[in-house]
């Protein structure tokens, strides 16, 4: 080994050490992904520890008379990895990402490759990409491509990531010894109390899908593309997987909702005269509401009184029926209000949990939030065939295969739909609110109604109508039943996200549940006052006859027909394509299409233990540069597959992603039939 080690046949030659641990059960197919990369990357040599005797000798016997590589392999069943990273001709370690492999590489100065899979791996991978000192990639899905891409990137920067290995632990072998360096390695491997083992076991089991696998690769791709050590057939990511507005390129901001909120953030501004009267006469009376005359300022817990004032308003008019400005609490966000009304509803009984009803596909924001409270998810399957409808019988199913689980308490209702973008009839509505009312004798579920969408409705003959319209609608004893509804600034014609203003009215809580309640608002002190002053401005905009009311009704108008024609454009392409079916997106922004996968697809993701859909939207990312959201993020019907795209990019682009789709779709059918 020394000598093939020492031996260079030319001055750019060297050796990467791949040793994958003891433990690790890799198969022969993954062996070959990573001496596949010999066909990639000129003048490397590789040193592989494969420990496993049958999956070496099977290796030895099936891959390596496939091709010449001579003297570029070098299998051993085991070596002292320490002393091998010493070598000068060792330029790169590709290892499991242990703690052990990790430090050692470390201490070498030699840069890291991780193909990591469980324990402390993902961890210790995100520190050595924090640190720059190398990459990292999910074993269960790597290729010889990124494997290639990534070694090239690190050769490309080689020196500058030795240099900064070195500066990791600033101490020479003299200063101290191998022992005191691996003591300071581990140290910053494993910074502060927190483990693994020890961290809240909630967090680790928390999954959001919607920033999983398909996303973090995407971020990945694009470094790789901006390193320009890459062999993509495109040059930038399709970020159609979040439902970001202003990053999609859908629209720019609605002009005064900023001059209101630059306003109200520097009063000096109103003096110039570029600022429509209306708007001066809004911003003095929102920063008159505001402690010490400055929205910088503390608010109380629910939120300025004048912004709840007129959301109550708002409320008012929209269904019909009064409001009261006290059940009205500002947040940040709709997600952190539907947090804090969850946190109400859990119980401290760890055999029998509270459960809660959520649809699916859901949000899985909310799978999330109740993993992390510890409560029980009572699963509801939405109707696809009858464009992701929501029936009694379904809920009546669920909610009494959970009785033995938890101890049902309330139900999340999404309408719009997201990730389905279905809009609820006032009869469905009424089905969910007569269920919800008659569950037990001795207890009726909460009503979660998410409607952060309602400002998006396309179809002409569809109409958002609230839930608590209906509820008093229905009279009593519906209208005394307990429900809370979420509203934000993130979505509708504003999507104003990053600002994170959002509200939610809760009526017909008793007067001690409302004391209690307001003590468990009363904790987070006030939401941000700049989403506050956002809210003010959606739900209170520019009348007709005010200054700045026809710009704002144009911008306005051309959001939202961009949204309509886009929602029908969707579907229709997607319902073009084989294999594809996509029901009619009626709200929202996004489209929920059912893809074909091929079985021979199938049985190969599940041998990589990866969901089916995963797989294939990952395929579509390397291979066209489109991101979107596998439908197992959502959850879905047993033997069903989904994605999830937003209806954002700009129309010329949209087109020209369905056109990419529609080409991978029918390559990816041949490929795997």
């Amino acid at each position: 080994m020394e000598t093939w080690l020492n031996v260079t046949h030319m001055p750019t030659e060297f050796v990467v050490l791949v040793a994958l641990g003891t433990l690790t059960q890799l198969r022969v197919e993954t062996w070959q992904i990573i001496t596949d990369t010999l066909k990639l990357v000129p003048h490397m040599r590789l040193l592989l520890i494969i420990p496993q005797q049958t999956i070496r000798i099977k290796f030895e016997a099936l891959i390596l008379p496939q091709v010449d590589y001579s003297s570029r392999i070098l299998i051993m069943p085991w070596i002292e990895q320490q002393r091998v990273l010493a070598y000068p001709t060792v330029r790169l370690s590709i290892s499991h990402g242990g703690l052990s492999s990790v430090a050692e590489a470390v201490y070498a100065h030699v840069p890291i490759i991780t193909l990591c899979g469980f324990g402390d791996q993902p961890v210790l991978a995100s520190k050595v990409k924090a640190a720059k000192i190398g990459y990292a990639i999910d074993r269960n899905i790597v290729t010889t491509e990124q494997l290639a891409s990534y070694i090239n990137m690190i050769l490309a920067d080689y020196d500058n990531i030795v240099l900064r290995l070195r500066h990791i632990h600033q101490i020479s072998e003299l200063e101290g010894g191998a022992q005191r360096v691996a003591t300071l390695i581990n140290g910053w491997l494993l910074t502060g109390a927190l483990t693994m083992e020890n961290i809240n076991p909630r967090i680790i089991d928390l999954e959001y899908g919607v920033r999983g696998h398909v996303a973090i690769r995407a971020a990945e791709i694009e470094d790789e593309i901006k390193s320009g050590h890459h062999k993509f057939l495109f040059d930038h990511i399709i970020r159609a997987n979040l439902g970001d507005s202003f990053a999609s390129g859908h629209q720019t901001p609605i002009t005064y909702i900023r001059q209101f909120i630059a306003g109200c953030s520097h009063p000096a501004l109103m003096k110039s005269p570029d600022f429509p009267s209306d708007i001066k006469q809004r911003v003095e009376r929102l920063v008159a509401a505001c402690a010490g005359k400055n929205l910088g300022s503390y608010s109380g817990s629910p939120g300025i009184i004048t912004v709840r004032e007129d959301i109550a308003n708002f409320i008012q008019q929209r269904d019909g029926y009064p409001s009261d400005p006290n059940n009205i609490y500002l947040c940040n966000g709709a997600s952190d209000g539907i947090k804090t009304v969850i946190k109400l509803l859990m119980n401290n009984n760890p055999k029998k949990p509270s459960g809660i009803m959520v649809p699916v596909p859901q949000f899985p924001f909310y799978a999330a939030v109740l993993t992390e409270y510890g409560a029980h998810q009572i699963e509801y399957f939405l109707d696809e065939e009858n464009n992701w409808s929501l029936n009694t019988i379904e809920m009546e199913r669920a909610l009494n295969k959970s009785k033995d689980q938890c101890i049902p308490r309330g139900i999340v209702i999404i309408n719009p739909g997201n990730p389905t973008g279905q809009v609820f009839s006032c009869e469905n509505i009424e089905d969910i609110i007569r269920f919800g009312k008659k569950i037990t004798h001795k207890h009726q579920l909460f009503i979660l109604a998410d409607e952060v969408y309602q400002e998006n409705v396309y179809l002409s003959d569809c109409k958002f109508v609230s839930f608590k319209k209906i509820l008093m609608d229905l009279g009593s004893p519906y209208n005394q039943m307990q429900i809370a509804s979420f509203h934000s600034a993130s979505k509708g014609w504003h999507c104003e996200g990053g600002c994170r203003g959002g509200y939610y009215e809760i009526i017909n809580l008793g007067k001690d549940v409302k004391t209690q309640f307001n003590k468990l608002v009363s904790v987070s002190l006030c939401s941000t006052t700049w989403g506050q002053a956002i809210m003010e401005a959606i739900i209170n905009p520019p009348k007709q006859g005010e200054s700045s009311y026809e710009l704002y009704r144009e911008e306005r108008s051309a959001v939202f027909n961009r949204f309509k024609e886009k929602a029908e454009l969707v579907s229709q392409l997607f319902n073009s394509i084989e294999g594809v079916k996509c029901n009619t997106v009626m709200g929202a922004m996004y489209a929920f299409p059912r893809i074909e996968i091929p079985t021979k697809a199938i049985e190969y993701a599940k041998s990589k233990t990866m969901d089916p859909d995963t797989f294939y939207c990952l395929q579509l990312l390397e291979k066209t540069g489109i991101c979107v959201v596998p439908g197992s993020s959502f959850k879905q019907q047993p033997g069903t597959y989904h994605l999830r795209t937003t209806i954002l990019p700009p129309t010329d682009k949209m087109k020209d992603m369905i056109e990419k789709f529609r080409t991978f779709h029918m390559s990816f059918l041949r490929e795997w039939k």
